[in-house]
């Protein structure tokens, strides 16, 4: 009977504890002043060397291991961006690094992926990505008439240009970040009815 249980034991954690990724990629581009955006200035660094970024709180918990940003670099031989994650309300940076040499051809995402990380309901965090070179396209969400808006579990998104709080500027670059969460995976109760059975009848064998 040890034996049995040792056995169901082993098949119960195999086939009901199976943790699968689940991932949403949220891009920030539903502005309520303007959700369309477009190019406000070509050939241009526009404040980008000083940094911008956006300023956000959370309505819940998320798990984030991703942030990218809309930009042409189509006529560059190669840019490199600095990123930071920022946690405002403890004064201490969470992910920070940088692209490495990239190039577009056109107005492109370009994401830098890092280790998953947590961030809570309740904080003020803060994503930004800085370059020195001109960019071929700088494409914004203008937030004048409604300077911060919500989408998903993110609340009061801000727009920044030179670092955390920096808030004052009214343009919002497009940005967008991923969620991932862990599920899961529940056997259907038939498969572990046979297992169940299968178990029972090994030791009705035994006994006869």
């Amino acid at each position: 009977m040890k034996s049995c249980m040792r056995v169901f034991a082993i098949v119960s954690i195999i086939l009901g504890y199976t943790s699968v990724a689940s991932a949403t990629l949220i891009t920030f581009d539903s502005h309520p002043n303007d959700p369309t955006g477009l190019v406000y200035t070509t050939d241009s660094n526009d404040g980008w060397n000083t940094g911008r970024g956006l300023q956000f709180g959370l309505s819940e918990d998320v798990m984030i291991d991703s942030f990218g940003v809309l930009q042409d670099f189509s006529l560059q031989a190669g840019v490199s961006m600095d990123y930071e994650v920022y946690d405002v309300t403890n004064n201490s940076v969470l992910r920070s690094g940088s692209t490495g040499l990239v190039g577009t051809t056109g107005l492109e995402f370009i994401d830098v992926s890092f280790a998953a990380l947590q961030l809570f309901a309740g904080n003020i965090y803060h994503m930004e990505f800085s370059f020195s070179a001109v960019s071929n396209q700088n494409f914004y969400h203008d937030e004048r008439g409604a300077l911060t808006h919500n989408q998903g579990p993110f609340i009061n998104i801000d727009s920044t240009s030179g670092g955390p709080n920096a808030t004052s500027n009214y343009v919002l670059a497009q940005f967008r970040t991923n969620i991932v969460s862990q599920q899961t995976a529940i056997p259907e109760p038939g498969i572990l009815a046979l297992f169940v059975a299968a178990l029972f009848g090994v030791r009705l064998a035994r006994k006869g």
